[in-house]
């Protein structure tokens, strides 16, 4: 009776362990998962947010540019001017810390026309402002026939950049999301391994039995 009682303790004890090692083991599982998805959240928050800065700061700026052509005073003027260049400033902060970023999903290809195309519409606004104070007239024609056409070139390769982000999030949720899935698969496997490993044990010591019963009738059948 002793020796059947300790062997169901230790029985129980293997069993709790075990129960306490999956807990475990399923807890940080559960939570690797939940940091891989909160990344994604976190970075496509400060993304967004970064590219609305951008677009807002593009479009004040643009919409400057015709209150500048507009006014004749000067002081009104220059203050304007120096809104623009801070915009400016702070736009070209917002893309470098999207370029430099570490995420390696963002497709920095796109973002290198966004910059380009920017760069040709700042260049076309700094002949812009130079004309303002020649010959206004050549400003206009500067506003309208470089500025104008630069600026929508540049907002076009924001929105490609954007849906292109776009996809390569949906690509990195799903690989998450089929690596999740090959993995729980392994998971439930290894789950029910002792019971298919118990399973087989019965099977070969049954099909051993009757084997050894088979024998025996014919041992006893010769003599």
């Amino acid at each position: 009776m002793p020796n059947k009682r300790r062997s169901k303790r230790g029985g129980i004890y293997i069993l709790s362990l075990l129960i306490i090692i999956m807990s475990i083991f399923f807890y940080y599982y559960l939570t690797s998962i939940d940091e891989r998805y909160s990344d994604i959240i976190s970075n496509e928050e400060t993304f967004y947010n970064n590219i609305e800065n951008i677009t807002f700061g593009a479009n004040k700026g643009y919409l400057l540019s015709f209150k500048i052509m507009e006014t004749n005073d000067k002081v009104k003027r220059d203050s304007m001017l120096n809104q623009k260049r801070m915009l400016v400033a702070k736009n070209d902060s917002l893309i470098n810390e999207i370029l430099f970023s570490d995420d390696i999903y963002k497709n920095k290809s796109y973002l290198k026309e966004v910059i380009l195309a920017r760069e040709e519409y700042i260049k076309n606004t700094a002949l812009f402002i130079d004309y303002l104070y020649v010959n206004k007239d050549s400003a206009a024609y500067i506003l309208l026939n470089k500025i104008e056409p630069s600026f929508i070139k540049y907002q076009e390769d924001i929105k490609s950049y954007l849906e292109s982000n776009n996809a390569n999030v949906l690509q990195n949720s799903g690989d998450i999301s089929s690596d999740v899935k090959t993995k729980s698969q392994w998971i439930l496997f290894l789950g029910f391994s002792p019971v298919l490993l118990f399973t087989v044990i019965i099977i070969l010591l049954g099909i051993f039995l009757v084997f050894m019963l088979i024998f025996l009738k014919d041992v006893e059948y010769e003599r």
